[in-house]
């Protein structure tokens, strides 16, 4: 045991801080959809006011006479944290490389550069394309996006400054490295959708500020096609008039050039639409788009594959997600067929877990209204959650066993203890089946024994 002093700890000195910055309350209360939202300092908003960069400035000048006289050294000191910090991010990354004909494309970022560049590999020899401190030293630039078209000549890419995140679009030569298009800008969020050939690509931008309120001036994107090299004012709009002003949009071209998918999402909502076209019967520019899934509570992935088949990764009728497949030609979901189904009767672990945890709440919920609950019932709840815990590392473990015949008699050994553990449990004693179907067990009953459990307590 380590020994305590009786002598009580050096009062440390006091600090010698300005006061904190007062900021005036507004009596400013809205409602809004029938909530009634106060908002007394709305006026820090307005970052351009003086007084908001007098308040602003006496918060900077509080912390950092309080850093210089509470944190000059040890743990929260600068030097500290710097070297700290610089260690964890010493490992740097590299993405995955993006093929394009004959080159690769990586992002890539050393541990001691401050920001990631994209390099090219073409023929073996790899190059620089952009780095952001190249394009500005005081490094406030941000390389936002890359893409590049499909035959790996040209690259999109979008930067921003300052920590905006106002991405300006610009176009490069891979072979030379010359600016060929750009500055694009309003295209914050942005894809780019490269069509064949690289003569034009789909992009996502914001209608001009001047056609919009104040305040919508973030919002009210479309989907325009651009051709490489000319004003952005003569691009084509080709999707997003007349849906919410909030939606983001996501676009792809097939790898033959044919399939145009658009996707939207309004504002954060988990749910997404999406759109078809044919561009080989109307062209790239007035492209005729045909509903794939549009107004369902799903979110769904859409792409064209090299064999030229549409397929979806959506939660659609499955929580937990499915693959699907069809022909673009007929895209809706009544055409649909499952690669990788959802199947309703199983749980993963960690659902059934806290499924469980969960039951376990709702008796204590019990407990609090009604001053007591059976001890036995609430022991053997908790006892379920142990064996059944124990069970699954198990089975688990027994995912590793190449022997069939071995992993056969451990997984009769494994329903053997759980129907014991149904027997020894009232909870489970009527409701709970574990049959055992290509190494899974059936967890759907657990789900509905606990909701039972919790609505008879």
């Amino acid at each position: 045991m380590t020994p305590t002093s009786s002598v009580p700890p050096r009062a440390a000195a006091p600090l010698d801080l300005p006061a904190y910055p007062s900021a005036r309350r507004l009596d400013l209360v809205e409602d809004l959809h029938g909530h009634l939202v106060a908002d007394p300092y709305r006026w820090l908003e307005d970052a351009s006011s003086a007084e908001t960069a007098t308040w602003s400035d006496a918060q900077d000048a509080l912390w950092a006479a309080y850093r210089a006289q509470a944190v000059p050294a040890g743990a929260m000191s600068q030097a500290t944290l710097t070297a700290r910090l610089q260690a964890l991010l010493g490992a740097g990354f590299v993405s995955a490389p993006a093929w394009r004909g004959d080159r690769q494309f990586v992002s890539r970022r050393s541990g001691n550069q401050e920001h990631a560049v994209v390099v090219v590999v073409d023929r073996g020899r790899e190059r620089v394309l952009i780095d952001p401190v190249t394009l500005d030293p005081t490094g406030t630039t941000t390389l936002d996006a890359w893409q590049p078209s499909k035959e790996g000549d040209l690259l999109a890419y979008q930067v921003s400054s300052g920590g905006t995140e106002e991405s300006v679009l610009h176009v490069l030569d891979v072979a030379t490295g010359a600016l060929v298009d750009g500055p694009i800008d309003r295209a914050r969020y942005s894809p780019v959708a490269w069509v064949p050939g690289g003569d034009s690509f789909y992009y996502v931008r914001r209608l001009p500020p001047a056609q919009l309120p104040p305040d919508e001036r973030q919002y009210h994107r479309r989907v325009w096609l651009h051709r490489v090299g000319t004003d952005p004012a003569l691009d084509v709009e080709v999707f997003g008039a007349g849906l919410d002003h909030t939606c983001y949009y996501g676009v792809s071209v097939s790898r033959d050039g044919r399939w145009l998918i658009v996707s939207a999402s309004a504002g954060t909502a988990p749910r997404t639409d999406v759109w078809i076209a044919d561009l080989g019967t109307t062209g790239s520019a007035a492209p005729r788009f045909v509903p794939v899934t549009v107004g369902l509570d799903a979110q769904t992935a859409a792409w064209v594959g090299r064999d030229g088949r549409l397929y979806l990764h959506t939660n659609l009728d499955a929580p937990r997600g499915r693959l699907a497949v069809t022909d673009p030609t007929d895209p809706g979901v009544p055409h649909w067929r499952d690669l990788l189904g959802y199947e309703t009767q199983w749980m993963t672990r960690q659902e059934l877990v806290d499924v469980t945890y969960r039951a376990l709440g709702a008796l204590n919920e019990v407990k609090a209204r009604h001053g007591q609950i059976s001890t036995r019932f609430a022991s053997s709840m908790r006892s379920f959650l142990d064996d059944n815990v124990a069970l699954l590392d198990r089975l688990d473990a027994a995912g590793n066993i190449e022997d069939a015949n071995l992993l056969g008699a451990e997984l009769v050994s494994i329903k053997e203890e759980a129907d014991g553990l149904r027997v020894r449990s009232d909870i489970v004693k009527d409701e709970l089946a574990w049959p055992v179907e290509g190494g899974r067990f059936h967890y759907c009953s657990i789900a509905k024994m606990l909701l039972k459990g919790r609505s008879s307590a």
